[in-house]
């Protein structure tokens, strides 16, 4: 079997150098054999030395020329027949880092001592057949320290003890398995563990007065186990190359060495040299002839002895664990997202060893087919941790830790997977809105919960937003196209996914019934207004505001109800309201907008009654005719055509008569009817009557159904109205010279009434303020009637807005 061999020959080198040069007692530090162990005689201590001198340089020759074909080995400790008692150079082996298989254990000496309990013997089976617990042991078999160190092709081991007084057995285990001892020694506990077919126990003993010792080889078969020799044990044959040693001379006890939280120390209190036979040192070759052995050791154990004897009672102990096996790797999987397959990732600790390799392979079906796969190549150990990317997500991945030149020494890490994250899959609708709404987008179509969110506008982050669902601010046209992307993450995991939503921004309706036709006079079936509306964004629906009509008005939409010019229909006098109501033709609805007109008709000119009086025939003067317009209407003009042509006009005020004199015969008189509102009649020499009807105390207003106002009173109300003509303000100054209560009306040239107003305690030269800027039109006649508790009274007045 091929071993490790890692050497610096430089180190090698100057270490043996210095040794052999400067030491002054390297006759007993380099004491290799029994035959060259110094006595009392000066004699023998001079030839010893002499000789020892002459075989150091023959071994600094020997690593000279072989270093060249060793170059870059990391050991001092040579071997073979040359093997070291020098405890330090057993500090450079545990120091270095590129020497795996190697331990180090320190134990407490006196009373806080490890030691066998109830007969714990080498052939018990384990873990059951021994038991320790704290104590004292003999000083001759306490063991302060012990180690040991696979190096190439030999197994070294060393330990120490408190006294020299009497030879000691000592016994090294070295186990496939991790054998240790549980529990705090308080009590008899139990170790943990089971033997393997392979263990090793080295027996051999520390001399009282230094120098070699036997050493004996048995490899554990089991009860009945092949070539068995000695119970459980097989009996290993001899190599010449297996030896032990004990220090026949001062040795100093190394400093500064620590492995695995133990550090070297000899004694409490410590001191700095090992007496004579104090140290122990031995070898064995692993491998052979007549024996193989496995140098995969995990644990091992050195142990004193009441003898020499396989069955002897076992005492003092120390074990812990050994590097035989590379530290098994502790990996960590990962998870991946489906929508990035083979992107797995497996990393280790600790970290890895350089001149181990690191091969992962993955067995899905542990123990049953099929057989584990080999992933990837294997990865050299660089002193970091390692990562394995690329992977495929599965189960039952793992890593046989191996040396470089000897895979049979390996160990197993733990089990990972790879597993597979389902991506999100986020769905965003896209959403309409209206001009001035907000717009909500929401996130569905997601399978459980443990997600996070973020939403964009565009591919800006929006701050703060990051929930399941967003909620614009208020919309105008502007945003209309706006995206809004969620971004969603699976929690714990990089699994993301995203979906943008459209924002439509719908404009509301617009409606506009348009200007108001100018004011009609009644014609016969009725009279027809052409609107002219508009509107955008809706359908449009024309309709008679409820309510609306006024005298003996009857509103319709003859045609078009739907455009945005309609032909509205009246019927009789007064005024209508038509509504334009337009509604939203977009889903969601962005509801509705509406906008009235009012169409006028206005009451007919009344032909009137003309009192004729014919020219007098006496006289110079022959214009003497005249013509009187019966019950004339307030506001309403009347012209005199003589043979075609306007001779006069008259605008009929209040109180007054129209009458137009200074008339001479065969004129063809002919008086056209203008009322307030453009509306006409004609009367004629046909319209004649011998007399007007008598005055009923009331001056008629356009029609008979309105207020009247009083002008016939015996007395009159003493009043002043200013300015005239006024725009949108009246001044009533009162003239009476008593306290009464006042109603002041006004009403328009049709007679009616548009403002009313109560005046209590009111007297001479009181000044009351008539607003009438939304009543008045533009160069229209009103009549101002004041009424008292003893009379009442009329002015007329001209508005010019």
């Amino acid at each position: 079997m091929k071993r490790k061999m890692t050497f610096k020959f430089l180190e090698t080198f100057w270490s043996d150098m210095k040794y052999c040069l400067l030491s002054k007692r390297n006759s007993t530090e380099l004491n290799l054999q029994k035959s060259y162990r110094e006595t009392q005689l000066g004699g023998q201590r001079r030839f010893n030395r002499i000789l020892q001198s002459s075989l150091c340089l023959f071994s600094l020759l020997l690593i000279f020329l072989s270093g060249f074909a060793s170059w870059g080995q990391t050991i001092t400790l040579t071997n073979g027949s040359n093997a070291q008692v020098n405890a330090n150079e057993w500090a450079a082996v545990l120091n270095a880092a590129s020497i795996t298989k190697k331990a180090l254990v320190h134990d407490n000496n006196n009373t806080n001592d490890s030691q066998f309990t109830t007969g714990s013997k080498d052939a018990s089976i384990l873990p059951s057949g021994w038991e320790w617990t704290n104590g004292q042991t003999n000083n001759k078999g306490d063991i302060s320290n012990a180690g040991a160190a696979i190096i190439g092709d030999y197994l070294y081991f060393f330990g120490d003890r408190a006294s020299i007084n009497g030879d000691a057995q000592i016994g090294f285990w070295f186990f496939l398995n991790n054998v240790a001892s549980t529990g705090d020694g308080k009590k008899a506990s139990p170790f943990t563990g089971t033997h393997a077919i392979g263990d090793i126990l080295i027996l051999s003993n520390f001399t009282n007065g230094g120098g070699t010792s036997g050493v004996r080889v048995y490899q554990w078969v089991g009860i009945g186990g092949a070539g068995a020799t000695d119970g459980p044990f097989k009996l290993l044959p001899v190599s010449v190359d297996d030896k032990a040693i004990v220090n026949s001379g001062l040795v100093t006890v190394p400093t500064g060495v620590t492995i695995d939280g133990q550090t070297w120390a000899y004694k409490n209190p410590a001191e700095a040299q090992y007496p004579i036979g104090a140290f122990f040192l031995g070898q064995i070759k692993l491998n052979v002839a007549g024996r193989d052995i496995e140098g995969c050791f995990s644990s091992f154990l050195l142990e004193t002895r009441n003898s020499q004897s396989i069955d002897a009672s076992l005492q003092d102990f120390v074990n812990h664990t050994f590097g035989g096996h590379p530290v098994p790797l502790v990996l960590t999987g990962s998870s991946i997202c489906s929508a990035s397959p083979n992107t797995g990732t497996i990393t280790s600790t600790p970290s890895s060893v350089i001149g181990i390799n690191y091969q992962l392979y993955q067995d899905s079906t542990p123990g049953a087919p099929p057989a584990p796969v080999t992933v990837q190549s294997a990865k050299a150990g660089n002193g970091s941790p390692l990562t394995w990317s690329g992977l495929a997500s599965g189960t039952g991945y793992y890593v046989i830790s191996s040396e470089s030149d000897d895979a049979t020494c390996n160990s197993t890490s733990n089990s990972v997977d790879v597993t597979i994250t389902p991506n999100p899959t986020p769905l965003v609708a896209n959403q309409p809105a209206c001009v001035g709404q907000t717009a909500t987008f929401s996130v569905t179509n997601l399978v459980g919960t443990g997600y996070t969110y973020q939403w964009k506008l565009g591919a800006n982050d929006i701050p703060g937003e990051t929930n399941p669902t967003y909620t614009t601010g208020t919309l105008a046209i502007g945003n209309n196209g706006n995206v809004y992307t969620a971004v969603v993450t699976k929690t714990g995991t990089s699994c993301t996914a995203s979906d943008p939503g459209t924002l439509t921004v719908n404009p509301n309706p617009t409606a506009s019934a348009g200007l108001a036709p100018p004011a009609e006079c009644p014609e016969v079936g009725g009279n027809d207004f052409n609107l002219s509306g508009s509107f955008s964004n809706g359908n449009a629906l024309w309709t008679v505001k409820a309510g609306s009509a006024t005298n003996t008005a009857v509103g319709s939409v003859s045609s078009g109800g739907t455009t945005a010019t309609p032909i509205v229909h009246v019927n009789g006098v007064g005024s209508v309201t038509f509504t334009l109501t337009v509604t939203s033709n977009y889903t969601p609805s962005c509801g509705t907008a509406t906008s009235e007109v009012t169409v006028t008709v206005n009451p007919a000119a009344i032909t009137p009654s003309l009192k004729i009086i014919d020219p007098s025939l006496c006289g110079t003067n022959p214009n003497t005719g005249s013509i009187e317009v019966c019950s004339p209407s307030v506001g309403t003009s009347y012209k005199l055509y003589l043979n075609n042509v306007l001779s006069n006009t008259i605008v009929a005020a209040a109180g007054t008569p129209v009458i137009f004199n200074g008339l001479g015969a065969g004129i063809n008189p002919r008086i056209d009817v203008t009322t307030g509102a453009g509306c006409a009649a004609t009367a004629n020499c046909n319209n004649r009557v011998t007399d007007c009807p008598a005055p009923t105390g009331k001056i008629a207003a356009a029609t008979s159904t309105k207020e009247v106002l009083k002008s016939d009173d015996a007395k009159k109300v003493g009043f002043t109205v200013f300015p005239v003509p006024f725009k949108d303000q009246l001044t009533v100054r009162y003239n009476f010279d008593y306290s009464s209560q006042v109603l002041i009306e006004v009403f328009n040239s049709q007679g009616n009434k548009i403002l009313s107003k109560k005046e209590p305690n009111s007297n001479l030269n009181k000044e009351v303020q008539l607003n009438l800027n939304r009543n008045a039109e533009k160069n229209e006649i009103y009549f101002v009637k004041v009424t008292t508790d003893r009379e009442s009274s009329v002015q007329k007045v001209i508005s010019s807005r």
